[in-house]
């Protein structure tokens, strides 16, 4: 496996939000994998009726800022544990049809899974 991520109910946040998680392999990092698969998460939790993401992301809270960035408003919560809160912009349900566009990448039988 490449990649992961999940969105499921976040029980210590008012209605509408959603804990979302992702992984990536290590040597797989840094070619757009994650962002795409955020879009698509973050869609998913929008046709849901989520209507924003709650993130936990340890000690990449930077890298993990600027990807939520790209779905919607961002917010640092200093509480213990530190975690951010990303508002899903209004487009988020286009991520799924938004990424033609993007970087092509190998074929699901290249990636040998």
């Amino acid at each position: 496996m490449v990649a992961v991520a999940r969105v499921v109910p976040d029980e210590t946040h008012p209605f509408g939000s959603g804990e979302a998680a992702m992984l990536v392999e290590d040597s797989w990092q840094r070619m757009g994998i994650g962002r795409s698969l955020l879009r698509h998460a973050a869609a998913a939790a929008a046709m849901s009726g989520y209507r924003q993401l709650i993130t936990y992301p340890g000690t990449t809270t930077g890298v993990v800022q600027r990807l939520m960035a790209g779905i919607g408003t961002t917010r640092l919560i200093a509480d213990v544990p530190r975690h951010l809160h990303t508002r899903l912009a209004e487009n988020a349900r286009l991520g799924l049809a938004s990424l033609g566009a993007r970087r092509a990448y190998p074929a699901a039988g290249a990636v040998g899974g």
